[in-house]
């Protein structure tokens, strides 16, 4: 069994894997998005129901929510730890227009002492520069091919 702080970052790392915003999977489980936001920033405790919606939603057991991953996320969990708290800046400065956004990611990525972490910064960086992403959440859904 996880505590919280792993529930909520394993929900993180299993929407990643699937390439899914947090819209997307809020709308696939059928809870709203705000208290998906909520769970996954660790300001509101999942009630069974809910996170058995989303295992659903996830195409996952129940159970693997309280598991530990074993992807990349699993094993990187600076990784999903810099989701959960990019959700937090992106809401935060939803108002900005992209390039005040991109000027916080490179910010962000020149602060950063984990090379992995950076890499990710800087390709999120070159995906809003190419226009692909506008919002800096969007960094962690893969691009619809």
């Amino acid at each position: 069994m996880l505590t919280r702080e792993a529930v909520k970052l394993r929900i993180v790392e299993l929407r990643a894997k699937k390439g899914w915003s947090q819209s997307r999977l809020a709308k696939e489980s059928g809870i709203g998005q705000g208290t998906l936001s909520r769970i996954e920033t660790g300001t509101q405790e999942p009630r069974a129901q809910t996170l058995v919606k989303i295992a659903d939603a996830l195409d996952v057991e129940y159970k693997a929510l309280l598991e530990s991953g074993e992807g990349p996320l699993g094993k990187r969990s600076g990784l999903a730890k810099l989701m959960v708290r990019i959700s937090e800046i992106d809401w935060a400065l939803e108002d900005l227009s992209t390039e005040k956004k991109a000027a916080v990611l490179e910010f962000l990525a020149d602060q950063c002492k984990d090379e992995g972490v950076r890499e990710v910064l800087r390709d999120a960086l070159e995906r809003m520069d190419a226009g692909e992403i506008t919002d800096i959440k969007d960094m962690f859904v893969r691009p619809q091919t």
